[in-house]
């Protein structure tokens, strides 16, 4: 599968807009909830800016280093070869994770995680994006690392506010998406053909 630059735009858009509404349209008039309440829980916004992103740039550490392991290398050059290619801009790199942050989170974190308690939301997020493969057990154990991962996210939106996990949500992808960058053209280097 190749994807391109157009269509990671395009995935952000949808990712933003909708999960985003669907989100809150569920907070709102299912939930019965003030969305501003949900988002801060009458903290700063300074506050969750840098509550998240310290919580997602640890949470961003601990994962790469446990695929940056050998062990993982198979499961890191399939993200890294399915990324890698398309060498996705800075700009296009903040503005998809941003999508995504704000939009995913919104949806799991601020709606779903509502009646289905974190750890449920966490399983079918990973889930939804493919990171649980019985068949490969790189991938799952990776999919289990995304699993507490996102169960981190679901604590800060429930005892910090929803705007601290999206803050880390985008941090953690926009790191991620650098590191593939980088592993693409470091191994383009090494082998040209690639």
């Amino acid at each position: 599968m190749r994807l391109s630059k157009k269509t990671f735009h395009k995935m952000g858009w949808f990712t933003l807009f909708g999960f985003g509404i669907v989100g809150y349209a569920l907070i709102h008039f299912w939930q019965k909830q003030d969305f501003l309440n949900i988002l801060l829980l009458d903290e700063p916004v300074w506050f969750h800016i840098v509550f998240g992103a310290i919580i997602g740039a640890l949470i961003t550490q601990i994962i790469s280093l446990i695929i940056d392991i050998s062990w993982f290398e198979n499961m890191r050059n399939y993200f890294v070869d399915l990324i890698g290619p398309i060498q996705l801009p800075l700009s296009s790199i903040v503005f998809v994770s941003f999508c995504a942050g704000v939009g995913e989170e919104i949806f799991f974190r601020g709606a779903l995680q509502f009646w289905i308690g974190i750890w449920l939301t966490s399983i079918v997020f990973v889930a939804l994006h493919g990171y649980v493969n019985p068949k490969n057990i790189k991938m799952t154990i990776y999919g289990l690392l995304l699993i507490v991962a996102s169960a981190g996210f679901g604590y800060l939106a429930d005892y910090v506010g929803l705007l601290s996990a999206i803050v880390a949500h985008i941090l953690y992808d926009i790191i991620m998406f650098c590191k593939l960058n980088s592993y693409y053209k470091e191994s383009t280097t090494i082998y040209p053909n690639r």
